[in-house]
């Protein structure tokens, strides 16, 4: 056999090793990072070896939920890792994703829930407030204790729909909400549910510093 060949050869039989191992180095939290500043399709291209050969498994199935586009889809791999991987480093920051998506389509009992758990069960969480206090959401959806994070107004309800797209694409769980100033309806989107001053406004820093946005934290 020409040595050049056998060369070739052995290249091929080395790559997938090669492949695995760069899959099971990658740092997830810099592919989540790579997400949010817009290249999601790159990030979901590595799926499929990442799920083969990343040791980390639920954080595995976390990015593969910040990479749906298919709301129902992100809430069904939220809900496993919190069922099969309670214990992961990912779990609480799923079961916050889950109260922030139920609160936002207005299923309060459950988003209510999700926060009752996940203060419950992981009462250091980042996600908790300060004072480790549940989370008290109203049916009606008003809380005095929460927070939002404001990106962006617009009159045109259609100019706040594309940047609600696009923050939605980038796994920000942004929403509109109506506001009336001065007799005219205003279209403000918003970003999280904070039972915390200090946690909202920690994330408007955050959104300032790696995506440039003007925020500010609001009253819910």
């Amino acid at each position: 056999m020409p040595r050049i060949l056998r060369l070739i050869l052995s290249l091929l039989l080395i790559l997938p090793a090669f492949q695995r191992a760069d899959a099971q180095s990658r740092d997830l939290t810099t592919l989540l990072a790579q997400v949010k500043t817009g290249t999601r399709d790159e990030v979901r291209a590595l799926l499929p070896e990442l799920r083969k050969s990343h040791p980390d498994k639920p954080g595995v199935l976390f990015l593969e939920a910040v990479c749906e586009e298919e709301a129902e889809k992100a809430v069904d791999l939220y809900q496993r890792i919190v069922n099969e991987h309670p214990k992961s480093a990912w779990a609480d920051d799923a079961l916050n994703r889950l109260a922030q998506y139920s609160y936002a389509v207005g299923a309060y009992k459950t988003a209510r829930t999700y926060v009752e758990q996940l203060v419950r069960d992981y009462p250091q969480s980042p996600f908790v407030p300060e004072d480790r206090r549940k989370t008290t959401v109203a049916e009606n959806g008003s809380d005095e204790r929460s927070y939002a994070v404001q990106v962006g107004a617009f009159s045109k309800e259609a100019d706040a729909r594309r940047q609600v797209d696009k923050l939605k694409e980038k796994g920000y769980t942004a929403y509109i909400r109506e506001k009336r100033v001065d007799g005219k309806t205003v279209h403000a989107v918003w970003i999280g549910i904070f039972s915390e001053f200090k946690q909202a406004q920690a994330f408007a820093g955050k959104l300032k510093e790696q995506q440039g946005l003007e925020a500010l934290v609001v009253r819910r």
